[in-house]
């Protein structure tokens, strides 16, 4: 084999090929947690369109426990507060008890310390509704 200046020998090209590996790697984890978080949203506004149905209060919040489960062992936090939003809207449309840690107060403030404001704009809509 010619390895003048000009040209690449095997022994070059092969950290070039591992490299293409990683990046294929990389893309494919992007597009699974792509998948993921597409997949999360969908169910939580389908959990949230039957929210406004009283009859389907146990499995809404068991799927929400569900999905609040997913997305903290994925580490998706933003995903979270918006799951805990809407099961605290749930819990007082049932008018059933207040889960420790979970009232607008709570989520607006993990938020806000998180710096994700709109999810805090939510939650302080929520109490500021309330208060009213």
């Amino acid at each position: 084999i010619y390895t003048g200046e000009d040209t690449l020998s095997l022994h070059d090209a092969l950290p070039i090929s591992e490299g293409l590996r990683e990046l294929e790697r990389a893309r494919q984890q992007s597009a699974t947690t792509q998948n993921a978080v597409i997949g999360f949203l969908v169910r939580r506004k389908n959990l949230e369109l039957a929210a406004g149905n009283p009859k389907n209060k146990v499995e809404i919040s068991r799927a929400l426990d569900s999905l609040l489960e997913e997305t903290s062992k994925l580490g998706f936090l933003a995903e979270q507060l918006e799951i805990k939003l809407l099961k605290q809207r749930a819990v007082l449309a049932a008018s059933s008890p207040v889960e420790p840690g979970q009232t607008f107060q709570d989520i607006a403030k993990q938020a806000d310390t998180a710096g994700l404001g709109l999810i805090a704009i939510k939650a302080n809509k929520f109490i500021s509704r309330r208060q009213n």
